[in-house]
């Protein structure tokens, strides 16, 4: 992988605003029962994981979500990673027990994990070649009734849906709708 150059002084500048970053998030942030708990479960998965609650109030220029759990991840090489813990509407919420299977699940220097992706995706593969292939064929039946209904006559045998196609056969029609 080649490397871009950059300007020890931009270099600093950038590491010096990255600890200021990591500070701010350390210090407004707090550790309770469920953060220890939590942070103890994703540590089996990675020594760079922890939990925190951010404050109740939102603070400007922090990527947190006002009282919510957030994984944090402490990056040896990069800023840390900050990942709210909140449902499908972006609501904080507890730490759903799901939460260490789903993380599990996008761990990808894992031989298992990679192969359960293969295997999805395979699956996801094929379950989209065989919806083409009904729609396909939902496509040619369509089409085939529709050209059979312009090119050939049928006469409808069922005495509800008699032939309407001359006078005799519309009085007829009426009539039993009259009558």
């Amino acid at each position: 992988m080649s490397q871009i150059f950059v300007p020890p002084k931009v270099a600093r500048e950038l590491a010096e605003e990255t600890r200021r970053y990591e500070a701010d998030i350390d210090r407004v942030c707090h550790s309770d029962a469920t953060c220890e708990r939590w942070t103890y479960e994703l540590r089996k998965l990675d020594p760079y994981l922890r939990m925190v609650k951010a404050p109740e109030r939102p603070v400007l220029g922090l990527a947190l979500v006002a009282g919510a759990y957030h994984i944090v991840r402490d990056n040896p090489t990069a800023p840390v990673t900050v990942t709210p813990v909140v449902n499908n509407e972006g609501l904080p919420m507890e730490p759903p027990g799901s939460l260490l299977e789903k993380l599990k699940g996008t761990d990808l220097q894992n031989a298992q994990v990679r192969r359960m992706r293969e295997q999805v995706a395979e699956a996801e593969r094929v379950a989209a070649v065989k919806q083409d292939e009904v729609d396909t064929e939902r496509r040619v039946e369509t089409a085939m009734e529709h050209w059979r209904a312009r090119t050939q006559t049928r006469i409808s045998f069922d005495p509800d849906h008699r032939w309407t196609q001359n006078a005799a056969g519309r009085k007829a029609a009426s009539q039993r709708k009259a009558g």
